[in-house]
């Protein structure tokens, strides 16, 4: 998996590559989740999103010459990569000149979609949390001062300056192990790579993060579908809400104070 550092498109290309490297039965279990389906559709392009739709709700395979005969000729060049990249993605299969839509995939969406099956992958809701002094504005101001304290680190400002909270080994290690940072004499320090980083916008900058963060967790020894599944759950939840973490494994419990070191 290439290290993220350009827009959302290049994003896009470095998360499907790393689902592309998963063993099938990984990604069945990823496809388990209607949460994690819902989140790899959106990272679809729009042709890709159009195909999925038109045969979610199809049961039986479709001949590869009749989905191309939904583009113009002149396009069909190009419907047939994206076909290549769902069947890279492990989205759909092509047999026999046939296409059809995984079906684990296909039923998890059309649960997602629906609001059937197992919608705890979208999180649970903890009505018991009422605590008012936790609120979107203080979460967003957490978050920012977390994020800050990361970047003025990276460019050698103590965090104490601006009163920000200190960085984590956590943090410090995946700031290096993705290239952002190297060990120099004097302790970390910047990288080329690092430089390219801080000029992201701050949406870029998470989801650089969140990669690296995947390729620590393998060197943990960490069940990466758990955290994808956490990770693509994550995205689905409403901000200044609580939800309960009872349902989550003992990785995802620990990953969830990990993140927080990063304010996510």
């Amino acid at each position: 998996m290439a290290t993220q550092l350009g827009g959302e498109d290049e994003f896009k290309t470095t998360i499907a590559e790393y689902l592309e490297s998963l063993p099938p039965q990984f990604c069945k279990r990823v496809f388990s989740s209607p949460a994690a389906c819902l989140a790899i559709f959106r990272l679809l392009s729009t042709i890709g999103k159009q195909l999925i739709m038109s045969m979610l709700y199809l049961d039986s395979p479709l001949k590869l010459q009749d989905v191309l005969q939904w583009a113009r000729p002149e396009h069909q060049r190009l419907v047939r990569s994206k076909i290549h990249q769902l069947r890279k993605l492990q989205l759909l299969t092509e047999e026999k000149g046939s296409v059809l839509l995984n079906t684990i995939f296909q039923e998890q969406l059309r649960n997602a979609l629906t609001g059937g099956g197992d919608f705890s992958s979208f999180g649970v809701p903890d009505s018991g949390a009422r605590d008012a002094h936790i609120t979107a504005t203080r979460l967003s101001r957490y978050a920012g001062e977390r994020w800050e304290a990361m970047l003025r680190f990276m460019v050698g400002r103590s965090a104490n300056e601006a009163a920000l909270p200190a960085l984590s080994d956590t943090v410090q290690r995946i700031l290096q192990s993705s290239g952002l940072m190297d060990r120099g004499p004097d302790g970390l320090r910047i990288t080329n790579s690092g430089f390219q980083f801080l000029l992201q916008d701050s949406a870029a900058q998470v989801w650089t993060v969140l990669l690296q963060y995947l390729r620590l967790a393998e060197e943990k020894n960490m069940d990466v579908v758990e955290v994808l599944n956490l990770l693509f759950q994550l995205v689905s939840l409403q901000l200044g809400r609580a939800y309960t973490t009872a349902q989550l494994t003992a990785n995802q419990q620990r990953m969830l104070s990990e993140l927080r070191e990063f304010g996510l």
